[in-house]
């Protein structure tokens, strides 16, 4: 009778979990439609030539969903493994490169940039006093709004310098050592890329690696991510599985990188070798969420201590231009609630656009596009943002497998 009892239980139970496994099943494949619906409605009303999205949650990758074509004139199609440029998406994972430094005691956030790196006295000696977090904080001193990006200036830096195209970072550093400072450093905020390329150059002399190979072996390969590349600036010189890259009002421009050439705008318009470390690198959707999930001091593997990822959210302590929202070490961050926080950064350039996401609950997504806007002319980071949250919001309850592994991101040991 035992025996039998058990034998109906353990029938019963199988049955329970068939119907269990059925309705997460059933769960899973409405929220993936849900999530497809959105991708492939905002390719058809924005014309956006392709997206990829890559959701997760409590640190799983749950969905990850495409739509569009990777390639208008062939018709390929954008895949999950379709790589893109991530524009200023590289900077969060730049800062994440320099707090490991931190915390190995390589540089410290006080380090004067100047005296590290060994630089030629600058015209402004305000220079002296330019720290790594005032770059990591964008607070150095630049204000492109005042004066100009130097990174978007290579003409007018390899013609006063007497040297071919492009100009490099190093060019760009020595350039920018010959003008004055647009504010006293550490006294506000003004978005700069040029602080971020100092931080590459900074990268380079803590591990005795060029900025891409350092930040593969702290950072991606430990995460088992193998198809995030700098990329190139010719359409010639683009990796096999990478988007072609269409501007939203298909623009030609000077080239930057040879002279007397009229191109394509995201073909040398401007140098992407030369933002390496503000903007220049190419990832899956996939792989940016690997990444910044694994940020908090309980991930798998620990990429941060819990003292480190809590000075990257910090309010820096020059004034705030809006108490709410504020730029830590390489992100933008929303205090939600005390202690809680909601962290991004877009990306964009002629061609391409990003957004990436890791919000107080628990939940993240990376979107990108190969483009940078709709035909309209409004920004690719503006037109989605507030609509993703909404569609991730509306596809709960999100599917409770964990993908990464079977996307091939296996740990390093």
């Amino acid at each position: 009778m035992g025996h039998l009892l058990l034998g109906q239980l353990s029938a019963t139970m199988g049955a329970f979990l068939s119907g269990l496994n059925k309705a997460n099943a059933w769960e899973s494949s409405k929220a993936q439609d849900s999530l497809q619906a959105f991708l492939d409605g905002m390719v058809a009303r924005e014309k956006f030539p392709g997206l990829s999205l890559a959701v997760g949650q409590q640190g799983k990758l749950v969905h990850a969903v495409v739509s569009g074509m990777a390639d208008t004139a062939t018709q390929k199609p954008v895949t999950t493994s379709t790589l893109f440029r991530i524009a200023s998406l590289s900077k969060p994972l730049t800062a994440l490169v320099i707090a490991k430094l931190f915390e190995r005691e390589k540089i410290a956030a006080s380090t004067p940039i100047h005296s590290y790196l060994g630089l030629p006295p600058a015209k402004d000696p305000r220079w002296k006093k330019i720290t790594i977090e005032h770059c990591l904080q964008h607070s150095g001193g630049w204000d492109r709004a005042q004066s100009f990006d130097p990174m978007f200036h290579s003409a007018t830096i390899c013609q006063k310098a007497g040297i071919p195209y492009p100009a490099m970072p190093w060019d760009i550093i020595r350039h920018m050592l010959e003008q004055p400072l647009d504010f006293d450093p550490g006294s506000r905020y003004a978005y700069s890329n040029f602080g971020y390329c100092l931080l590459g150059r900074v990268i380079e002399k803590a591990t005795g690696m060029p900025y891409e190979e350092s930040t593969q072996k702290e950072i991606l390969a430990p995460l088992g991510i193998t198809s995030m590349r700098l990329g190139k600036t010719l359409r010639a010189n683009s990796l096999p599985q990478e988007a072609t890259y269409h501007d939203a009002k298909a623009r030609r421009s000077p080239s930057r990188m040879e002279k007397g050439l009229d191109v394509e705008e995201p073909y040398g318009a401007w140098c992407l070798e030369a933002m390496d470390a503000h903007g220049g690198w190419v990832a899956s959707a996939t792989d940016l969420l690997r990444w910044a999930m694994v940020l908090n001091p309980n991930s798998k593997p620990t990429l941060l201590k819990a003292e480190s990822m809590s000075k990257l959210v910090a309010k820096p302590s020059f004034p705030a231009t809006d108490n709410a929202i504020w730029y830590g070490w390489g992100w933008q961050v929303r205090e939600v609630k005390k202690g809680s926080y909601n962290l991004w950064h877009t990306g964009s350039l002629p061609g391409t656009g990003s957004i990436l996401v890791r919000r107080h609950d628990g939940l993240s997504w990376a979107i990108l596009t190969n483009t940078n806007a709709n035909l309209a002319g409004k920004s690719f980071a503006t037109m989605i943002d507030g609509p993703i949250h909404k569609a991730v919001d509306q596809a709960m309850p999100l599917a409770q497998n964990d993908l990464f592994q079977s996307f091939g991101y296996k740990t390093a040991h």
